[in-house]
């Protein structure tokens, strides 16, 4: 089993602002992403992935993205 721990600030935040273009650029939801913590276990050829983020969005970006069809 490994493991792969990003909990600092450095890392988390470029990869906060990495999710957060990706997010705007494919979808186009204006979304403020502020991960905390990421977490990548592998096992027995299987990936994990735990991840602890806050998102910072408009109520109609939200109803958008949870009532999102296809």
């Amino acid at each position: 089993m490994d493991i792969m721990k990003f909990d600092s600030a450095f890392s988390t935040g470029i990869i906060s602002k990495l999710f957060g273009r990706t997010i705007r650029k494919k979808l186009g939801y204006d979304i403020d992403i502020s991960i905390n913590n990421i977490v990548v276990t592998t096992n027995d050829g299987r990936v994990k992935v735990h991840l602890d983020l806050d998102a910072d969005m408009s109520q109609e970006d939200f109803k958008k993205l949870i009532f999102k069809k296809g």
